[in-house]
């Protein structure tokens, strides 16, 4: 097994910033992080802040964490 690597489909992704975004309107500004953040775990095989960080937090109403 080699270095774990980003597998999630344009598709996966266009469902996770909808799911993000309703996650909003219900709870207002919150915070986006992977497993691998909290435990030693490859999954999401990325560094959420690096791949998304910005994309969420220049969307209007969103404010940075």
């Amino acid at each position: 097994m080699g270095d774990p690597c980003d597998t999630m489909t344009d598709i996966q992704e266009c469902a996770f910033f909808e799911l993000v975004d309703q996650l909003r309107f219900v709870f207002g500004p919150i915070t986006i992080h992977g497993h691998n953040e909290f435990s030693s775990k490859a999954c999401p095989s990325f560094n959420v802040l690096e791949k998304w960080g910005r994309t969420f937090t220049q969307r209007p109403g969103i404010e940075e964490a």
